[in-house]
């Protein structure tokens, strides 16, 4: 017959190999012939909470520390049990007589530090893991905590290198890969986010934190698709996931799937009512769709649980930005211009510099140069901020040559985090002119919708789409709905044929009567939820000159108007302007040259594949020149009696959200008319490729 203390050690053996059951008989058998045995209660305890029994396990631990009470270990693992049911003060308690019982235990010092984290006492946190890691330099757990301490004080760069000193101590401890994940991320660095997070779910498939981020990740790659299929996973594994449905949210937002996103959003606050992330984004789902009032609300709702959040007073700038209010902008990013958080600070001030034309002693622009003496302190992402903010800064005082040091820097930078092939363009364009046939146009054209509502807006983006959208919208009977994402997601609907799903060009060749239907309706109901009562609606999305063969055949009574610009202050002004997403190809002059000449070859398509009247062109230039005539020309063609309203454009209060929104809040001027001049020997590269038999 084994002795008492034999039986516990294969207890113990079978518990570590997660034969619970096991280990369960033998430790009753020990309790029934010792009841207060207080080590075989604790391991029970132990495994009814390896079991979810948290309550039992509670109860189990409690009576061994009453047969038992000078055993760090127990006070230690219940207050890690308490910690687990969000009682952190008890937790605390716990850990406090742990650490009195046995202050040169790290284990027991990493779990008082963990509870303070929790109850966001992070310097007492901090405190505990120090002392722990001078007694066991290796230890994951406390390396893991340190770097959500130092990511909860805003200090990136430590809080990365914790994490990696976690994983480097525990290669198969998940939870600082998940979280260094979360850090990619937060940084917007999608791939290396990727990488970690895909390797914690090949250590652990069933994490469904690490399925949830790695669907963030994905999104932020542009998979939107494979993002909804971790996010499905990580629901499956934990069905009240609010953080699993906020991830849907952000695809369908993305999609400009309105309806879906506000009712996933939904589901995830009724989980957690008092997550603020969640707030913002409900705010973000109305402001996309121009409802300002709705999303103030939203974003006032996340104020009153948390007036401290820096990124609040950003969003809510922003809101106020596009909506034309630049005073009270101003207002709310001057809140956070002494933020602790270095990252917060440079994007306060690369919003300010957004809102009006920099003067030399411009405030904004001496405390981005005294951080550029403490790069390493800046995230990778946000050094782009910085540089183009410079940038932007000395353009606008004339210091050119200063100026155009900063825009390729913070170029540089963008190109190095980013995943770009001309090659793929030029196979585009190339499907794009062989799918577009005449006899494909006409076999569309079968399956037209009639309806008049659209204007389409196209081009190349920074070519002054948003002031002939400003123009037109400002029409009593137009309303701006701005750059829509809705007909590209359309048009892309996959067909099948044998093995093969073929998306757009390709998929035109296959569309039936009922997928171009479907095309149409939803185009169309999409667009008159923004204002159900105008008579025109603007989609000023410039990528969509990529179907304007498809619009002249599925919406004949639409307008397209095509607006150019002098191809070098093109694509120097997308050169010099960081997007928040798309536009791959403007961080490198090269790229940007070879994606214009796709775009000029697609456009000499269309004008020898559809008749001479299917768009009207009209050049920025003209506009600047020429506003009066240019802005009846415009009206005209859209079929509306002149309004003068038109002219006023700058007065209008839509909502502007692209890259132009502080031009258009002025009236016209000529500044930007070959402003490309300036830049002249720092531009060759493009220059050459723009005037080079580039070959398609």
């Amino acid at each position: 017959m084994m002795s008492v203390d034999e039986a516990m050690h294969i207890a113990m053996q079978l518990q570590s190999e997660n034969k619970l059951a096991q280990a369960e008989i033998i430790l009753n058998r020990i309790l029934a012939t010792n009841p207060s045995h207080a080590y075989a209660l604790h391991l029970l305890g132990i495994i009814a909470y390896q079991a979810g029994k948290m309550t039992l396990g509670i109860q189990l631990i409690e009576q061994a520390i009453q047969s038992n009470s000078q055993v760090a270990l127990f006070h230690s693992n219940l207050g890690e049990m308490h910690r687990q049911l969000k009682a952190t003060h008890l937790s605390i308690q716990c850990g406090q007589h742990a650490v009195l019982l046995d202050p040169n235990s790290a284990t027991v010092l990493s779990n008082l530090g963990i509870a303070y984290y929790d109850a966001k006492q992070y310097e007492q946190a901090e405190q505990c893991h120090k002392q722990a890691l001078a007694i066991n330099p290796q230890l994951s757990c406390s390396l893991n905590n340190m770097g959500s301490i130092y990511k909860a004080y805003g200090q990136m760069k430590p809080a990365i290198e914790f994490y990696q000193a976690a994983i480097a101590a525990s290669p198969h401890f998940v939870e600082p890969l998940n979280n260094l994940g979360s850090m990619f991320l937060q940084q917007q660095e999608f791939k290396q986010a990727f990488e970690c997070l895909s390797q914690a779910i090949t250590l652990s498939p069933t994490f469904a934190d690490a399925h949830c981020n790695l669907g963030l990740a994905l999104l932020g790659l542009g998979q939107g698709d494979s993002a909804l299929i971790h996010f499905e996973k990580a629901l499956q594994l934990k069905s009240d996931y609010a953080e699993a449905y906020y991830g849907f949210a952000k695809v369908y937002l993305h999609q400009h799937n309105f309806i879906a996103s506000e009712h996933s959003i939904r589901k995830a606050m009724l989980i957690n009512p008092q997550q603020i992330e969640f707030y913002k984004l409900l705010a973000e789902i109305y402001q996309e769709q121009g409802d300002y009032a709705q999303a103030l609300i939203h974003l006032d709702q996340a104020f009153s649980m948390d007036t401290t959040l820096s990124s609040l007073y950003l969003s809510k700038g922003t809101l106020l930005m596009e909506m034309g209010e630049i005073s009270k902008a101003e207002e709310q990013f001057l809140k956070v211009t002494n933020d602790p958080a270095i990252d917060i600070r440079v994007s306060a001030h690369y919003c300010l510099v957004q809102l009006r034309k920099i003067k030399v002693d411009n405030k904004s622009l001496n405390e981005l140069l005294s951080i550029t003496k403490d790069l390493q302190a800046v995230s990778p992402s946000k050094l782009e901020y910085l540089y183009f903010s410079l940038g932007k800064c000395y353009d606008d005082i004339g210091e050119w040559e200063k100026a155009f040091e900063y825009f390729s820097l913070g170029c540089r930078l963008k190109r190095q985090r980013i995943s770009y092939n001309i090659a793929e363009q030029i196979q585009f364009t190339h499907k794009l002119i062989n799918c577009f046939t005449q006899q494909t146009i006409e076999y569309l054209q079968a399956f037209a919708n009639l309806s008049a509502v659209p204007i389409f807006i196209v081009g190349m983006p920074r070519s002054g789409s948003t002031l002939v959208e400003q123009i037109i919208s400002s029409h009593p009977q137009v309303y701006g709905a701005g750059e829509l994402k809705y007909l590209n997601n359309l048009i892309q609907w996959p067909v099948k044929k044998q093995q093969t799903t073929m998306y757009y060009p390709e998929n035109i060749l296959q569309l039936s009567p009922e997928i171009c239907r479907a095309i149409t309706d939803k185009y169309l109901a999409h667009l008159q939820r923004f204002s159900p009562g105008a008579l025109r609606i603007t989609d000023k999305m410039p990528y969509n000159y990529i179907a304007i063969g498809l619009i002249h055949a599925l919406f004949p009574n639409a307008k397209i108007i095509h607006v150019q610009r002098n191809p070098i202050d093109t694509c120097l002004s997308c050169y010099t302007k960081l997007f928040t997403e798309g536009h791959l190809y403007s961080y490198d002059l090269t790229e940007i040259g070879q994606y214009y000449r796709c775009y000029e070859r697609i456009m000499n398509h269309w004008r020898h594949t559809l008749p001479s009247d299917a768009w009207l062109d009209i050049t920025y230039e003209s506009m600047v020149n020429n506003l009066d005539v240019e802005a009846k020309r415009l009206i005209e063609f859209c079929g509306l009696a002149w309004d003068p309203a038109c002219l006023a454009f700058y007065q209008s209060k839509r909502q502007v959200r692209t890259a132009s929104f502080a031009q258009v809040r002025q009236p016209v001027y000529t500044s930007s008319v070959e402003r490309w001049q300036r830049y002249e020997h720092e531009l060759a590269p493009l220059i050459n490729v723009l005037n080079a038999n580039f070959e398609l």
